[in-house]
């Protein structure tokens, strides 16, 4: 009998191979055959063809039965594009970043929706002169990041609904919202006046605000922070900060529309 480790590797292998054969349409993405990939990836055309029957099921590949070729598929290309959407943002975001940046002084963030977390895709810091220091990729939980809270705030309710019900609502410090109603009831004063704000909910003596960057139809697909030096004390010094995050918000998001594909609206 087959053992379970024997198994798990085989599955593992058929998992590699079907990577392969995608891989393999990547670096050229004409039409390919069977014979010619199994030649290319040093697999036999039973395991190649197996492969390419089980991507065609699942859209992956197209079939042309008259020329016996396959290509890659629609949905495959609609997935790539949405792989390099964070790029393209990042890249359609710098200039306008770079520019709050230096108006404010301050560090400046444009963070993404993973799931449950923010990631700061782009973060500029200004350390040991004038220029400002890029980092990416970091990640927090998106319920105490003012990032977060502004792209959760124009979820739709079903979407909403669905994230919250399996939400892990974790409290770093005693000012953060733990509570999924309460959460919910911030969310509803992010919507109605247009920015989040954070204070003290991830780290004691941390400040910050942002407002969302919207794509092609108006989509909310991100969000751009600043950090505060301390604690507004007034709704006036929010809307302060709030001012120029919305300007450089509406900059990135008039860019973006000509390098994102569009998605669904997001009111």
């Amino acid at each position: 009998m087959t053992s379970t480790l024997e198994r798990g590797l085989e599955r593992m292998s058929s998992a590699q191979n079907t990577a392969r054969v995608l891989t393999a349409f990547s670096h050229s993405p004409g039409p390919r055959g069977v014979t010619q990939l199994s030649r290319d990836l040093g697999l036999s055309k039973s395991t190649v063809h197996r492969i390419l029957t089980a991507l065609v099921a699942e859209r992956l590949l197209e079939h042309d039965p008259g020329t016996r070729t396959y290509r890659l598929s629609l949905v495959s290309i609609d997935l790539a594009a949405a792989a390099s959407a964070p790029l393209q943002l990042h890249e359609a975001a710098m200039p306008n970043l770079v520019h709050l940046h230096q108006r404010t002084g301050r560090t400046v963030h444009l963070g993404v929706l993973d799931g449950t977390e923010v990631v700061h895709i782009e973060q500029l810091v200004k350390r040991n002169g004038r220029h400002p220091t890029s980092a990416y990729n970091t990640r927090l939980a998106a319920h105490y990041s003012s990032c977060g809270k502004a792209i959760m705030a124009y979820l739709p309710d079903a979407e909403l609904g669905a994230l919250l019900a399996a939400y892990h609502f974790d409290a770093p410090t005693a000012h953060t919202i733990a509570d999924p109603a309460q959460f919910r009831r911030e969310l509803c004063m992010v919507r109605a006046r247009g920015w989040s704000h954070t204070v003290d909910e991830r780290e004691i003596g941390v400040a910050s605000i942002a407002v969302p960057v919207r794509g092609p139809c108006g989509q909310v697909v991100a969000a751009v922070a600043i950090v505060c030096q301390q604690e507004p004390s007034r709704e006036d010094d929010w809307r302060y900060y709030a001012k120029p995050l919305q300007l450089t918000a509406a900059a990135i998001s008039q860019k973006i529309r000509t390098v994102l594909p569009p998605g669904r609206s997001r009111r």
